[in-house]
Formats: C-alpha cells, structure tokens, sequence
C-alpha cells in the first residue's frame, strides 16, 4: 500500500524531519513593527481584567439584592393578607429577618429602590407592634 498525495509519508519525513528544522527559522516573531503595540496591550492587561472582575461581583450584588428586593415585596404582599386574616406573628417574624439580612447592591438607583422598600419595611413592622401592644 502507497500513500501518495499532500499527506504522503516521504514529504512528511521531508517536511518535519531534522533537515527541515534546519531550514526553519527558530523562535517565534511578529511581522512589522508590533513590539511596542504587544508591550502597551501587556500593561493594560492587568488593570483590564482587575475592572473585568470587578463588574462581575457589581453584577453579583446587584443581582442579590434584585433578589432580596423581591423576596421583602412577597413579604409585604404576605403580611397584608395575614392583616386581613387576622394577624399572625411568624409573617411579622420572617419580614423582620429579610430586613436584617439585606445585601448592599453596586447600583445607585438599586439602593435607592432597596432604601423605600426597607422604609416601607419598618413603617409595617411598627404599625403592627403598635396595634399588637394597643
């Protein structure tokens, strides 16, 4: 059996064998004049991953307090219908833990968003252990 054609045994030999690592040119290089371009994107590799990683946690902390923001909204949503029922203290108890469990968001209009919700929070919280203690 013959192999013949581009992958033929004999030009592969020629090709890659100890005499052509003789006739190859040795390292590696870069066509024209891209030294200085190569040594400004390696200082700015650095800084560009440390922002890369930095937005990905923003990202993170933004997503938790979305998160959180609508667990206190199921909370709120909970408490009326207990109010209507009745009352019941362990809605009261379980919104008063999401409240001291909050994640700070990078986000400034998330923040401001978080900050009416736990206002609206604690306004609730007290009405009803006003109306308990009454």
């Amino acid at each position: 059996m013959t192999i013949s054609g581009e992958f033929a045994i004999g030009r592969t030999i020629a090709a890659y064998g100890p005499r052509a690592r003789a006739r190859l040119p040795s390292g590696f290089a870069v066509p024209g004049d891209a030294g200085p371009a190569i040594r400004a994107a390696a200082t700015v590799t650095a800084p560009s991953l440390l922002a890369i990683q930095e937005a990905g946690q923003d990202a993170e902390r933004d997503e938790a307090a979305r998160e959180h923001g609508d667990a206190v909204l199921h909370g709120l949503a909970a408490l009326q219908r207990s109010l209507l029922d009745g009352g019941d203290a362990a809605t009261l108890n379980r919104l008063a833990a999401l409240v001291r469990r909050t994640p700070a968001p990078a986000d400034p209009r998330l923040l401001a968003v978080q900050r009416a919700l736990l206002v609206r929070v604690a306004v609730e919280l007290a009405r009803t252990r006003i109306a308990a203690s009454a």
